[in-house]
């Protein structure tokens, strides 16, 4: 599209003297929007052109599917768009109520952030037309209980999918091999099988926090080659099982399973982390840290990495002599400073004599 644009801007000068004055015709006059359609065609919706020539267009004033449909009924100069932009308060009057088929017609995106509506439906062929375009699509803060999953791998260069607070219950078997960025938090108690990551081989950020998760199976992400980021906060998790994080590679940067409700990791639970890993347990139940599950975990993020358990029961007894005094000078300074025994006294300002007497 920018290449016919410059064009047909160039045009208008080809072929004159240097001296010459260019004038446009007052009974063919170019529209002042141009290359956007008409303002009043598009009315509420905005349409503008960057620097870049990319046009943007952002339809936020949207108030029902009827408006929306309209919109798109005007005449377009061009059909292919850099982004497309609903941003609502779900608690205001907007009722877009469903994404049919067709309702774009004609008109591709790359971007497509949609949020804060009343979406229920996003139809199969919605976004069809953008195939062989679309790179991110933000669907979060809706009331979206239907999305077309089957259809993302015809999506080729989709790399970000986000639909975060909004009603899915069902997560289908997902595949794609451009995806990178998946996010699905606060959808309460949604269900999904073991392999539901199998075919989607280059994620890089799985988030699945506030969706009521109540055991992580192993084998969830043995297909990862990428990954970097796991997000499972705030969740219903109450222990992990050996080999419950074991990712194809060790890669990961962060992984944070804060606010469940974990009491026990089993040996061999976590692989994957590397050296400069942040590892959330913050508000869990731990009470222990026994040497043989807790310093596989710690000698995977040293030497610069950091693990924090703080906001959890910690006994600060004899199982920790191993961290507090055997491999002090080489795991300690990887606990976050705000780690704390249910005393209230932090683990880094521990008495290594007191483990030495005792213990």
């Amino acid at each position: 599209m920018k290449s016919l644009l410059l064009a047909v801007l160039l045009g208008l000068f080809a072929a004159r003297p240097a001296s010459s004055v260019v004038r446009i015709r007052p009974e063919a006059p170019v529209p002042l929007e141009w290359p956007c359609p008409a303002a009043p065609d598009i009315s509420p919706c905005l349409c503008e052109v960057d620097a870049n020539l990319n046009l943007n267009l952002d339809c936020s004033g949207v108030i029902n599917d009827a408006e929306l449909q309209r919109v798109f009924s005007a005449l377009f100069p061009f059909d292919d768009f850099q982004s497309f932009t609903i941003v609502q308060n779900r608690a205001d009057n907007n009722d877009i109520r469903n994404l049919d088929s067709g309702v774009f017609a004609d008109i591709t995106f790359e971007y497509v952030n949609i949020t804060g509506t009343k979406i229920q439906t996003i139809s199969e062929n919605v976004f069809l037309k953008s195939h062989d375009r679309l790179k991110h699509l933000v669907l979060s803060g809706n009331s979206i209980s239907d999305f077309p999953f089957e259809t993302l791998p015809s999506f080729m260069k989709l790399d970000t999918l986000f639909m975060d607070d909004n009603m899915i219950s069902l997560l289908p078997d997902l595949e794609s091999q451009s995806l990178k960025f998946f996010s699905i938090n606060d959808n309460a108690n949604l269900k999904f099988e073991t392999i539901v990551f199998a075919s989607v081989p280059n994620l890089q950020l799985i988030s699945m926090t506030n969706i009521g998760l109540q055991t992580l199976s192993p084998g969830m992400f043995t297909e990862q080659v990428n990954l970097t980021t796991l997000r499972l906060d705030n969740n219903l998790l109450t222990e992990l099982e050996e080999n419950a994080i074991i990712p194809l590679n060790p890669r990961f940067q962060e992984l944070s399973l804060a606010s469940n409700r974990i009491s026990e990791v089993t040996h061999d639970a976590i692989h994957g982390l590397v050296d400069n890993s942040h590892v959330s347990f913050v508000g869990n139940n731990i009470q222990t840290l026994p040497v043989d599950i807790w310093k596989g975990i710690f000698s995977q993020v040293e030497p610069n990495g950091i693990i924090d358990l703080s906001g959890n029961p910690l006994e600060c007894g004899c199982d920790l002599k191993w961290l507090v005094v055997d491999y002090a000078s080489q795991y300690l300074g990887l606990l976050s400073r705000e780690t704390a025994c249910n005393s209230g006294e932090f683990v880094v300002d521990l008495n290594p004599s007191y483990f030495d007497k005792f213990c």
